[in-house]
């Protein structure tokens, strides 16, 4: 019996013993698998973000990613031997596509010698208003040689197509971001005026998981897009230098288009009356239906803003156009965005449409200083008028009817009417917040009045008034308003009889 016993038991203790080697054996099975899986999916990531053999070849021939990056990509899945022969053929793809380019920019210079100019028809095939056919057509009735017509078709077919292909990606690409809730268009827009590096949009790109072929190509379009702005803001300088005093320029037919004054048809016409080439003419309508794309985009985040921060202080709307007008400066203004709840890329956008804003008010005035004589023997200069306007001793439409007088084309007198209407308005506003601060002053025993019959005695000049608000506990916003509120009272003339 006690035999049967110990064999029992030790039968027991081989069956755990089986067991317990059985279930390590499947567990380091598993840690294994687990393991491989591991390995295949960081290997799978370390392929996407190299990317397609094929897109990365054609990148590194047209030169988007250095031959070196297609050689390191091979290396993970060809012995050297292959790696080294496929990296000699992508060498001589490079110098091919080099080579080719070259010969395409020769003919072009020859034609350019002849007084022809292929850079309308090649943007017309890029804006897919003509066919790659219909460019070699066109350049045989122009005269081209067949070696030169071929060269130059061949090159914008490729270019074409590189084009076609960037398009489609930057297309998915803010697809993917959209729903991501992720605004790709405007960091392009941030990043073509400056506000951001060009390296943040590169991490964006792989941040949605595109690979380094698709990286490139999409970098390269914005910085075509970044080439070309400057190239249209280059022609639009060129065109103004030379226009003759008191003629429109394209700088501020522009303005009223995004201002929403002018429609960008109305533009497309000023511009062929102005001499300039087709690629220069549609640089700047590619550079202005972008703009105008990020002034409205400006214009609806302005819509979307709330209240004031605190019932102490002016509605936004109030400062904006205080900046707009000058009564503030502009870091103030964007101080005032940052505090309600503006992005560091919404104050840029903002600022942008402001600065644009700010440019039409000034251009405004000096339109208006420029007519100095007066307006008959008794009356007020245009500058003298809009200040008596504004000081509630003449009326706007007195000022109207004085620049009809003085010679102006309607445009001029409807932008100066328009401006004054709306330094009325600021300065309306701004006597409105100065009996609210005199009364919160008064609490503190400051007297406003007594600080502006100082300044008006001149006892106090208008900078230390300035200081002197500030140290009472005002905002730079309200102290700015105050200071040129009286600013433009100690200016403004007395009505003449």
């Amino acid at each position: 019996m006690l035999r049967a016993r110990l064999d029992k038991e030790h039968t027991i203790q081989e069956h755990r013993k089986a067991l317990d080697a059985e279930q390590a054996t499947e567990r380091q099975a598993r840690a294994d698998a687990h393991a491989a899986a591991r390995r295949r999916v960081e290997a799978d990531r370390a392929a996407a973000r190299r990317g397609r053999a094929g897109d990365l070849e054609r990148a590194a021939v047209r030169g988007l990613v250095p031959i070196a990056r297609y050689t390191d990509a091979l290396a993970a899945d060809y012995d050297a031997d292959t790696v080294a022969i496929m990296t000699a053929l992508v060498e001589e793809e490079r110098q091919k596509y080099l080579d080719q380019q070259q010969r395409a920019a020769d003919a072009a210079q020859r034609a350019k010698g002849k007084g022809l100019d292929v850079g309308a028809l090649s943007q017309a095939v890029l804006e897919h208003v003509l066919t790659i056919q219909e460019f070699g057509a066109r350049l045989a009735q122009l005269g081209f040689t067949p070696a030169d017509a071929a060269v130059l078709t061949e090159t914008l077919a490729a270019r074409l197509a590189d084009a076609t292909a960037a398009k489609t990606t930057r297309d998915r690409a803010v697809g993917e971001a959209k729903r991501r809730a992720i605004d790709l268009p405007r960091l392009e827009q941030l990043v073509r005026r400056g506000v951001r590096p060009i390296g943040d949009y590169r991490a964006q790109l792989e941040a949605l998981g595109y690979d380094e072929a698709d990286r490139a190509a999409l970098v390269e379009l914005l910085s075509l897009k970044i080439a070309d702005d400057q190239a249209a803001g280059a022609a639009r300088a060129a065109k103004d230098a030379g226009a003759a005093p008191g003629q429109l320029t394209i700088a501020q037919f522009r303005r009223a288009v995004l201002l929403g004054l002018q429609t960008p048809a109305a533009f497309d016409v000023f511009l062929t009356t102005q001499g300039l080439s087709a690629d220069e003419h549609a640089l700047i309508m590619a550079e202005l239906a972008d703009d105008l794309a990020q002034a409205d985009a400006a214009r609806q985040r302005r819509t979307q803003a709330g209240g004031p921060v605190s019932a102490r202080e002016l509605p936004l709307d109030t400062v904006r156009r205080a900046a707009r007008l000058g009564i503030i400066d502009v870091p103030t203004y964007q101080d005032r965005l940052t505090r309600d709840g503006y992005s560091a890329d919404d104050v840029a956008l903002e600022t942008a449409l402001l600065l644009t804003e700010i440019a039409d008010v000034q251009a405004a005035r000096l339109r208006r200083d420029q007519v100095t004589r007066d307006l008959g023997t008794k009356g007020l200069t245009l500058a003298e008028l809009a200040r008596a306007v504004k000081a509630g001793v003449q009326h706007l439409e007195a000022y109207r009817a004085a620049a009809v007088a003085a010679g102006l084309t309607a445009d001029a007198v409807d932008t100066l009417t328009r401006v004054l209407a709306d330094e009325l308005t600021a300065t309306t506003a701004a006597k409105a917040r100065r009996a609210a601060i005199a009364t919160t002053l008064q609490a503190k025993d400051v007297s406003l009045a007594a600080l502006e019959d100082r300044v008006r005695a001149g006892a106090l000049t208008l900078d230390a008034y300035y200081d002197q608000l500030i140290n009472a506990g005002l905002s730079p916003v309200d102290a700015e308003v105050l200071w040129s509120l009286l600013s433009d009272e100690l200016a403004a003339p007395a009505a003449r009889p």
